[in-house]
């Protein structure tokens, strides 16, 4: 039911992202409406409260828990986003920069495939910052930083976005990852 309702709402507001309301654009819409959560559902996985989600597969994490979790990745996406770009104007503009390359590994144990390429495109698309390699093995990312003053604290920002996308993709963070800060 709640599949239906949500192929509803997008077929919806596919109407009103083209302001065209008839029945060529609904049906298009529910079509879309499909693929997207088709598309949502591979990545993401199921909601946690269908009856037929397999229980290997089943989330742990509802969907306003998911909501959330998008909401507080977005916030402290962008406050990153923001403060790595006044860091990098200051060093371009100032005449002795205060860089210090390093790079470093973050394990980010039980994120899986998705949740890892989330992770690694939100560390590289930060100014700064870029992901080198993954180890599929030891689930861990390499980070090339040109702010490594203190590693750490980049080591637990990145953890906090790495358990916002756990909690994304439907399952809670691993103990490892919530034990590391």
């Amino acid at each position: 039911m709640r599949l239906v309702l949500g192929v509803l709402l997008l077929s919806g507001l596919w109407m009103l992202l083209f302001g065209q309301f008839d029945g060529l654009t609904f049906v298009v819409g529910l079509i879309v409406g499909v693929a997207a959560i088709r598309l949502s559902r591979s990545v993401f996985g199921s909601d946690a409260s269908e009856p037929n989600a397999d229980a290997t597969t089943r989330p742990s994490v509802g969907i306003v828990q998911r909501l959330w979790s998008l909401v507080k990745l977005a916030w402290y996406y962008t406050y990153e986003i923001i403060a790595c770009n006044l860091m990098m104007a200051r060093d371009v503009l100032s005449p002795a920069p205060q860089l210090t390359p390093a790079i470093f590994a973050l394990e980010v144990p039980g994120l899986g495939p998705a949740g890892s390429t989330l992770l690694a495109n939100l560390i590289t698309l930060t100014p700064g910052s870029l992901v080198i390699d993954f180890d599929p093995v030891g689930e861990t990312l390499y980070i090339h930083t040109i702010y490594a003053q203190d590693v750490e604290t980049m080591k637990r920002d990145y953890r906090r976005f790495a358990r916002q996308v756990f909690r994304l993709t439907g399952r809670e963070p691993s103990q490892a990852l919530r034990e590391a800060g």
